[in-house]
């Protein structure tokens, strides 16, 4: 069964105790809704590297390119909550080439399930029958755990995941250490790999599927990319896309004077900073290619908030 554009292996999160062993246990330390990161990817012959303890993984050759922008929201304020009301999760991906797409899980103290993940208004890979195991839970070194699964009532399918190392991994922009690492097979050369942080979350940070041979990196490394509600900072831009101007509104208890918006291209390359000291301002397009572009909005040293800005 081969695997498709799975939003919760782009941003899956759960609690986890950091030592030799890294080990998730349970999920009470589940990301908060708003929390979002970028989406890169490439083609590449490089090995995923070998399973066993204490592994450096190390990808930092590596060249890929911006893919998108993927964060969780409220299930209630998507537009298929109705049709996966279990759902206690989503996922929001924006993919300029493709547009948005949503992912529904539910989350309970025994595993992270997906119910339908690539929904459109038109498309749905829908697991509800029998939701899709993304994270078992407990899940320790050396674990082996099976799942069977239906996909739009076609099924069973099964899935064997494995936590197959534990170590440091090094991505062209950042590097991570008690990194977990997931093998989830399907049988035979269908499988792929799945890299979590573990500090302060559960978060996969890379991807590799054998299928294609595509590796999938989350976040690049620069300060500020994950937003985070943690300061109660709200952020709304619209119209969403743009064309030329949009307005950002913001929503804080925090002090804005002195404000300011930094814009940065997928691979954290600043393009434009602007104050932000108003709780509603014009960002003007001056010249942006069409294309993704995320934001961070900074009093003084603190990043208040981080989003994404589309503009066609």
């Amino acid at each position: 069964m081969k695997k498709a554009i799975t939003l919760s292996a782009l941003l899956s999160m759960a609690v986890v105790k950091t030592f030799a062993q890294p080990a998730i246990n349970d999920t009470s330390n589940i990301a908060p809704v708003g929390m979002g990161d970028s989406i890169s990817v490439l083609t590449s012959a490089v090995s995923p590297g070998p399973a066993g303890a204490n592994q450096t993984w190390d990808f930092s050759a590596l060249v890929p390119q911006g893919g998108g922008y993927a964060q969780y929201v409220d299930p209630a304020s998507t537009p298929y909550a109705a049709s996966y009301p279990a759902a206690t999760r989503a996922v929001k991906i924006d993919i300029p080439a493709v547009g948005t797409i949503y992912e529904y899980d539910i989350v309970s103290a025994t595993k992270w399930e997906m119910l339908a993940g690539n929904v459109t208004a038109s498309t749905a890979d829908d697991y509800s029958a029998n939701p899709k195991t993304m994270i078992p839970i407990p899940f320790h070194y050396g674990d082996n755990v099976t799942d069977t699964f239906y996909k739009n009532a076609v099924g069973p399918y099964t899935v064997t995941m494995s936590y197959d190392g534990y170590g440091t991994l090094v991505t062209p922009f950042a590097t991570y250490t008690n990194v977990v690492r997931m093998k989830r097979s399907f049988g035979g050369n269908d499988y792929y790999y799945d890299w979590y942080t573990t500090s302060p979350y559960l978060e996969i940070v890379v991807s590799y599927d054998n299928n294609t041979s595509k590796y999938t990196f989350i976040g690049t490394g620069t300060t500020g990319i994950k937003n985070s509600t943690a300061n109660k900072t709200t952020v709304q831009v619209y119209p969403d896309p743009l064309t030329e101007t949009a307005t950002v509104s913001v929503n804080t208890t925090q002090n804005m004077n002195g404000a300011k918006l930094i814009l940065t291209d997928i691979t954290g390359r600043k393009l434009k900073e602007m104050p932000a000291d108003k709780p509603r301002f014009t960002f003007s397009r001056d010249g942006l290619q069409a294309g993704l572009y995320l934001y961070s909005i900074y009093n003084n040293s603190t990043c208040l908030a981080n989003g994404r800005i589309l503009i066609q």
